[in-house]
């Protein structure tokens, strides 16, 4: 389930990633009932994982919202990703498992800000797409994909969701 994404999902890539399309759920809600539905999703059972984006919570998402959703987590036995800015960083959060995300040589960087067990010192590197899609020669590719789009024009659906 998707809960308060901040833009529309791409459905051909979650079905690239294997997800079929009639197992997404795409909530597109704001303030208050971003919490609601991701508690009740949470908590029915139906969901291996549930996406929430916490900027379209508000000032709703304080420290007893997040108990609520950490114990929904554990009611319906799912896995909760909750998305907050780098501000939240500080401030406590009763979740396990706290992570930063960096962008880093073409994928991310992970950082634990938080974790049970020993303490991770070190970033760990993950690759967003799969290899054959990696680039040999990143400014060589640049200058031949700036030609072939100065030479013919590019339609406006291609464009449509960049951010």
């Amino acid at each position: 389930a998707l809960i308060g994404a901040p833009y529309l999902p791409q459905a051909r890539a979650w079905q690239a990633a294997g997800i079929p399309l009639e197992r997404l759920l795409v909530v597109d809600t704001v303030g208050l009932d971003v919490l609601w539905s991701a508690e009740q999703t949470l908590r029915s059972g139906e969901c291996g994982a549930v996406l929430v984006w916490g900027q379209a919570a508000g000032r709703a998402l304080n420290h007893r919202a997040l108990q609520r959703l950490q114990l929904a987590a554990s009611t319906g036995n799912a896995a909760c990703f909750l998305y907050r800015s780098l501000d939240a960083e500080t401030n406590p959060s009763p979740a396990p498992l706290r992570l930063r995300l960096t962008p880093h040589d073409g994928g991310l960087r992970v950082h634990f800000v938080k974790s049970r067990g020993t303490a991770q010192d070190k970033a760990v590197g993950v690759q967003t797409f799969p290899s054959h899609w990696q680039v040999a020669n990143p400014q060589r590719a640049s200058v031949a994909a700036i030609r072939a789009i100065t030479r013919r024009p590019v339609a406006a659906s291609c464009l449509q969701n960049t951010p």
